[in-house]
Order: structure tokens, then sequence, then C-alpha cells
């Protein structure tokens, strides 16, 4: 196996041709080694960001995937007008593609347009914090609760996720309601999830709560408290959680749930944040997860290594 890191020339060149015959895996393909190579140091930030311009007209959901991973990524590591210029940007890339599509399927659709769509929807909603797509998704969401029928399942577990990440406390306890009293297993999952990514300390801080006082499933409440430190205002915060009841999500909780729980440590790239996970798990120990762990650790260092590198020269270019 092995990475491809093109000089910018050739990168430049790469991205200008691909309307004319790079097939899609290669598209893919130079999408994901590209992302790679900044992650790695090999590529900077503005430059990655001016090669994902080239992508406006993609159609590939692959594709689409691996270059919002990137963004989502990027958009982590910035505040203030840095991140409102980021997020400008964002709308700009994905906005046609989501216009082309629109909101609603139509007949002799594929499943990967339909993939597609839900995947622009996040991107705009969220990534691209753009209003008229969060006030769509309000609509939207309205309608699924007065008919979940009238929504595409695709799009309505969009809304869902775009709803939550600006939601308010009225969006929450309605949330919270559908959750507990959902028709179907995937409609339960579905708004489980969505209450780790609300934006109020009070909910972030119900929603940790319900991991431990058997509200969640006690084989999910792992997974919601991963999400929960992946919430970009909140994750300290769930961070602080696991290190106060350590021992009791130890004995509540599925074994082998522990060390896939702690996959939310990799989102707390700040190097104050990250000392503090390294220096806890120099003192408790994850007897049926130390690799999966290990994993989890090796990449929180190469984020704040991102984080160090990139953060600076992304907010100039910006």
């Amino acid at each position: 196996f092995y990475r491809v890191e093109y000089s910018a020339g050739l990168l430049a060149a790469l991205t200008a041709s691909m309307a004319d015959g790079l097939a899609s895996i290669e598209r893919y393909g130079l999408a994901d080694d590209t992302w790679s190579s900044v992650m790695s140091g090999g590529t900077s930030s503005p430059e990655y960001l001016k090669f994902a311009d080239g992508f406006a007209n993609e159609t590939d959901p692959d594709v689409w995937s691996a270059l919002t991973g990137g963004l989502t990524q990027l958009s982590r590591i910035l505040d203030g007008d840095a991140l409102g210029n980021f997020r400008a940007r964002v709308r700009d890339l994905a906005g046609p593609a989501h216009r082309k599509l629109g909101w609603e399927a139509t007949p002799g659709e594929s499943e990967r347009d339909l993939e597609l769509r839900s995947l622009l929807i996040r991107t705009m909603g969220i990534s691209g914090d753009d209003p008229a797509t969060q006030a769509t998704a309000r609509e939207m969401q309205a309608r699924y609760a007065e008919d979940a029928g009238s929504i595409e399942p695709n799009v309505a577990a969009a809304v869902t996720s775009v709803v939550a990440n600006k939601g308010s406390e009225t969006d929450y306890e309605a949330f919270l309601g559908t959750f507990k009293d959902a028709a179907t297993p995937q409609e339960e999952t579905r708004y489980m999830y969505a209450l780790a990514g609300f934006p109020g300390d009070a909910q972030i801080e119900r929603t940790l709560e319900m991991t431990l006082n058997d509200e969640i499933r006690t084989q999910n409440a792992p997974f919601v408290v991963a999400y929960c430190m992946m919430n970009r205002e909140h994750g300290s915060k769930a961070w602080q959680h696991i290190k106060d009841n350590w021992d009791e999500m130890f004995e509540k909780y599925p074994t082998n749930t522990i060390a896939r729980m702690l996959s939310g440590v990799k989102a707390l790239s700040r190097p104050e944040q990250a000392e503090d996970v390294f220096a806890f798990f120099k003192d408790h120990e994850v007897p049926q997860g130390r690799l999966m762990l290990e994993q989890h650790l090796e990449k929180l260092r190469v984020n704040v290594a991102l984080r160090e590198r990139e953060a600076g020269r992304l907010a100039d270019a910006l």
C-alpha cells in the first residue's frame, strides 16, 4: 500500500483535468491521498482548500465524503473570523451540487444520489453553517414530525443532524421525546445520537447524565459519550464526565465497548486537552482494548500536530 504526494503543479494539473477523464475511483484516491498529505505535513491546509475548489462539479458521494471529512477536520482547528470565512468557502464549494440535487428525491434516482443529497445537506447546514439550509431543515423536520413517511429517509437523517447542531432547549425536548417514544429502532437510534450534537451546556449535561442513569441503555451509552466528545463546543465537558465517572462506567458498560467509547478523544486536539488525556491513561488501564486505545491516542497526537502546524497558517490564508 502506498500514498501518492503530487507537487503543487502536478496536483493543479490533475485537478483541472478531472472532468476530462479521471474515473471516480481515481478522483477518490486523489482526494484521500491529498488529505493524508495534509495530515502528514506534506501539503498545507491552504493548498488543500484550493485543491478542494476543483471538485465543485463532483457527483460521486464517496469522493464528497473524502473531501468533507478533511474540511470538517480543518473547521475544528479554526475560531472567530477565520472560521466564518472557512464556512463561506464550504458553502461556495458544496452549494452548487446541493442546489442541483435539491431537497426532494425524484423518480429514477439511484441510491448514490440519495446518499449524496444527505451528505450535502449536512455539509451545508453544519460545516457550512448555511442559514437557508438550516431553515429548510427545520421545515422538513416539522414535516417529519407530522408524517414521517413524507420525508425520504436519508434526508430525514440529515435534517435531524442539522437541527440538532443549532438546536434550542425546545428542540432538545422534542428530540428527547421522539427518542423515548420512537416508532422504529432506526428512529430511536437516530434521535439518541442527535442528542449528543446539541450546542447548549444544559443539553449536553443532560445527555451525559442519561448515559449513566439507564435512560440510555448501557450497550448504547458508550457510543453516545463518544459522540459527545466530538461535540465542537462541549468535547472537554464529555471528557471530564469520563474522568469523573470512570469506575462507574467500567462497572456498568460492556467491557468491550470502553475502548470504542474512547474513540472520541481524537477530537480533543487542543494541546492542553491532549496532555490531560495522555496523563489520564498513564494511570488507567483498558484491559480489553489497549491496542485500540493506542490507535486512538496516536490519532490524537496527529490531530494535535495538525492544529499546531496549520491553524495559524490557515487562518492567515482565510
